[in-house]
């Protein structure tokens, strides 16, 4: 009968286990996107490779890029902290996850103890025990490992979208620190050719042949490049500062690779705009978003469930005695099994109050996924459209370079000729100086441009990827043209 009645038990907690769902049913929210986007990416469909096909290390050429990427991927104080998140929601999901089934524990007991009239009595007590097991009628427990399971979800995206974020610093910093040498040295260069242009007018000054006027403007442009090679070697330093930040160790503790001249940073073959329903699939921080939607929507189904009755079951098999030889006896059996049910009667709107947060909670997280639905996209729009207009840009300022390179000899022959004087030399000199500092600025523009499209489109999350994936002959899609780049004298 015992066996019996304890089938029956274990059946309908079976049973009763099969629970509704109280939580809404999950679906993805809309966002309203332009069509422009769209129109941009199909546009730039070209034969190439995809983002998310392509590892770091695949895409950053340069060996001295490529270690300061390695480090700050394994000393990066930021993403050691994302990814010991994912450990503690990992631990949390068990957790939560562990009240989905029976709780058994084994007690034991021996007292003795001297009753009234001075009587010492004895008892022994061992057996197996089920605690307080919940019969999840109403999907409480289950919403609640849900929930735990997809924050555990979402803190894997947090960290990926982390170490995305750390690659695209490290490259755009590098760049700039790559650029801002390269602008110091200009600066440095431009100099002292100033200096030796104002000997020149100072001499024309002594014979007569230059005014006063052709004096104060050279030493007028002397003071500005000093000024331009401080600025540059201040923003040069503090690149090295931020950088030794973002890496997590000190750069004099590495010993770097040489770099790579600033034309040869990135594989020849094209970057491949993926379509917006790719882009929602390969972004992690889109992914992160809708984990914790989900998350939200499993804790309003639990938060529900509270206001319903909640079932519990407590068991007890084991054996009881007065006496520790007869402990295990047949007659010292002992068991125990019952449900006990919790009704909410009255709290002060408590639980109605806990439902709404949750609701709240919801539609904030709804508001969270549309906005990063639509930043991702417009970060793969602007990443487009400044690739589409960053080559020209460029090439039509090289163009201006070699007319201002052009007009600087042509004067200089003709201050040495006496056919010009010192103020067309010094003007000349001023406009290629700034032609050529504006290119660098476009070149690093480019660059970063390279990155910006690389991280946005899904790029980073993998080291390398198999080489079948790269296509083998592939038309050369670079902003910058190798043969068009400006370089730094030194390199970092």
């Amino acid at each position: 009968m015992m066996r019996k009645n304890a089938g029956l038990s274990l059946a309908l907690a079976a049973m009763l286990t099969g629970c509704m769902n109280l939580a809404p049913r999950y679906q993805v929210p809309d966002v309203a996107l332009s069509e422009r986007w769209v129109g941009v990416a199909l546009q730039a469909q070209q034969a190439g490779v995809a983002p998310h096909d392509l590892g770091w290390r695949q895409f950053f050429t340069d060996p001295q890029l490529q270690a300061l990427i390695e480090t700050a991927l394994a000393s990066n104080h930021d993403l050691r902290k994302a990814a010991l998140n994912v450990e503690l929601a990992e631990q949390q999901h068990g957790i939560v996850r562990a009240d989905k089934f029976p709780q058994f524990g084994f007690r034991g007991s021996a007292k003795r103890q001297k009753n009234y009239g001075g009587r010492i009595s004895e008892q022994y007590q061992v057996g197996v025990g089920l605690s307080n097991y919940e019969l999840d009628f109403f999907g409480r427990v289950k919403n609640q490992s849900e929930a735990a399971l997809n924050q555990y979800l979402q803190t894997q995206e947090a960290r990926d979208a982390a170490q995305l974020s750390i690659i695209k610093g490290v490259a755009q910093l590098y760049f700039r620190w790559r650029v801002a040498s390269a602008l110091r040295d200009l600066a440095q260069q431009t100099l002292r050719s100033r200096q030796k242009s104002y000997q020149l007018v100072q001499l024309r000054f002594r014979e007569g042949l230059a005014a006063g006027t052709e004096v104060s403007t050279a030493r007028s442009l002397i003071a500005q490049a000093a000024s331009s090679y401080q600025k540059q070697l201040r923003a040069t330093q503090q690149a090295e500062n931020a950088m030794t930040t973002l890496i997590g160790r000190p750069l004099a503790e590495l010993t770097l690779p040489p770099a790579s001249p600033l034309s040869q940073q990135f594989l020849p073959e094209a970057l491949v705009a993926s379509l917006p329903s790719e882009v929602l699939l390969n972004r992690p921080d889109i992914r992160q978003a809708e984990y914790g939607l989900k998350a939200a929507n499993a804790n309003i189904g639990a938060a529900r469930a509270r206001m319903y009755p909640s079932i519990t079951l407590t068991g007890n098999l084991g054996y009881v005695s007065p006496e520790f030889n007869t402990l295990f006896d047949s007659p010292s059996r002992i068991w125990s099994f019952g449900p006990a049910v919790e009704l909410p009667i009255f709290d002060m709107g408590k639980r109605k109050a806990n439902i709404k947060i949750k609701e709240l909670q919801q539609k904030m997280a709804v508001e969270d996924y549309r906005k990063a639905v639509q930043s991702a996209f417009q970060e793969v729009a602007d990443a487009l459209i400044a690739r589409q207009t960053l080559t020209q840009q460029y090439r039509a300022e090289l163009d201006g370079l070699n007319a201002t390179a052009n007009t600087l000899r042509m004067v200089r022959a003709q201050v040495q000729e006496g056919l010009a004087n010192g103020l067309n030399l010094l003007d000349a000199e001023r406009a290629d100086f700034a032609t050529r500092q504006g290119l660098l600025v476009t070149q690093l523009e480019a660059l970063i441009n390279q990155v910006d499209l690389y991280i946005a489109l899904g790029g980073g999350l993998n080291e390398t990827v198999s080489a079948d994936a790269l296509p083998a002959d592939t038309d050369s899609a670079l902003v910058i043209p190798a043969d068009a780049v400006v370089e730094p004298a030194s390199e970092l």
